[in-house]
């Protein structure tokens, strides 16, 4: 009966020491929590003006270079690709 007094106490000893464990875990979920809460707020409010639009480039295939002669050709006659209509 005494070693299983022991190990009943062993295992009541670990389950304490686990759930300190949780309760730090989860004292740091509530802080990650409530600074992602505060980041999401903080960018809902502030006006879409602060975030302009990402400027569009034009594809590769449809931009005009300067040849060596001056002159512009398409760069898809160029690379040897059939020029579009």
């Amino acid at each position: 009966m005494s070693a299983d007094k022991e190990k009943i106490e062993a295992l009541t000893k670990r389950v304490d020491e686990l759930v300190l464990i949780m309760n730090g875990i989860m004292e740091d979920l509530r802080q990650v929590s409530a600074s992602l809460k505060s980041l999401a707020v903080s960018q809902i409010t502030q006006p879409i003006a602060a975030h302009p639009a990402p400027a569009l480039s034009q594809p590769v295939a449809s931009r005009k270079i300067k040849s060596d002669r001056g002159r512009e050709d398409d760069v898809s006659r160029r690379l040897g690709e059939p020029a579009e209509l």
